[in-house]
């Protein structure tokens, strides 16, 4: 019996200890365990447009004759006779190219020269189109192409964002010189101009400056007219010298033409003239005749060129010749400034040099 009890108190002693166990140690908890939180997908940006290689721009130009519309997906339209004006018949071209021409427009220009280099300068654009793509065509109608220096082209945005140039002409010496129509890139060079200096207090309103070509030996030209000659009174003028240019293919109704000196000049006359294709580096001229010749033309008199008719587009045909007092003789063109009269007067005086060593054989001295 005694060791009966003995067992029971032992069992009841375990379990007495296994509670008291129980009771000292912590408890022991599972960490808790951190649900991912999935974060927004950041938005992808979209991915960049490749530009497309187009490869070398290239521009080309033909008549609708010999490139029908019916091989361009679509076609826009320009008139020239915003150029030339109204009532003339001429060719209607087409232009297209192998890349996107943005803002494409018709352009008008004026030659010039800066040292003795023809240069164009941009005078107005027409006709503008926001894109033109490949495929499609710009047409010009009623093109008119007058003398062997271009009077218009074309100018755009390429896809570089570069505003291009290009100048159009009909090639004369076609075909044995290449395709009958041309267009090539002409650079910009406007701003190396001189500019004229405001005489109006500051008051100047114009949008683009005006160029001059200096006052070449004290001579001035001017486009007389109803309300006046212009500069001067013509009761100051002491005597007038006077020409018809009927001559040299004017008729009756052009312009009356003004020149004046500040130098004594000998010799002086209206020459006529053609482009020196001998020299091929830039343009310049060869006289072939002199008229209305003046002995002694002097400060205070005037030269008069009645009925005198712009004949040559963008190329002046005639101008004038002289021998100052040092004995050197001059040639300068006569220009209708086609830019006037956002850029400079009406008319001009340009100064050309004759290439002696580069003349035709044939060529005399026509004075």
């Amino acid at each position: 019996m005694k060791k009966l009890l003995l067992i029971i108190l032992a069992i009841a002693l375990i379990f007495t200890l296994a509670a008291c166990n129980d009771e000292d140690m912590p408890e022991i908890t599972e960490p808790p365990v951190e649900t991912p939180v999935e974060e927004p997908d950041e938005e992808e940006a979209p991915p960049e447009e490749e530009q497309e290689d187009y490869g070398e721009l290239e521009i080309q130009i033909a008549s609708v004759e010999d490139m029908p519309l019916s091989n361009f997906s679509n076609y826009y339209e320009v008139d020239y006779s915003q150029i030339r004006g109204d009532g003339v018949i001429g060719t209607r071209l087409v232009i297209w190219a192998n890349a996107p021409l943005r803002n494409l427009s018709l352009l008008s220009v004026t030659p010039d020269i800066i040292d003795d280099e023809w240069i164009y300068v941009p005078v107005g654009t027409y006709g503008t189109v926001s894109e033109l793509l490949p495929g499609e065509a710009f047409v010009i109608n009623a093109y008119v192409g007058l003398g062997t220096l271009p009077g218009s082209g074309i100018t755009f945005t390429d896809i570089d964002g570069q505003q291009r140039y290009f100048v159009m002409i009909e090639n004369m010496g076609y075909p044995e010189a290449g395709d009958r129509w041309l267009i090539w890139e002409f650079e910009n060079r406007a701003d190396e101009l001189p500019v004229i200096e405001d005489e109006d207090n500051g008051n100047d309103d114009d949008s683009r400056p005006d160029y001059v070509h200096g006052d070449p030996l004290g001579l001035t030209i001017v486009q007389l007219v109803e309300d006046g000659p212009g500069p001067g009174p013509l009761a100051d003028i002491t005597f007038m010298h006077g020409f018809s240019y009927v001559e040299l293919g004017g008729w009756d109704g052009g312009h009356t033409l003004m020149i004046q000196t500040s130098t004594p000049l000998r010799d002086f006359a209206v020459i006529n003239i053609v482009e020196n294709l001998e020299v091929e580096e830039y343009v310049t001229f060869i006289p072939t005749g002199v008229y209305g010749v003046v002995d002694n033309f002097l400060p205070g008199e005037a030269f008069i060129i009645n009925d005198y008719v712009w004949r040559g587009g963008a190329l002046p045909l005639s101008g004038i010749t002289f021998i100052d007092e040092s004995g050197q003789r001059w040639f300068f063109t006569i220009i209708q400034n086609q830019a006037y009269p956002e850029h400079g007067d009406a008319y001009q005086l340009r100064q050309f040099q004759l290439r002696t060593d580069a003349l035709p054989s044939d060529w005399v001295a026509p004075w």
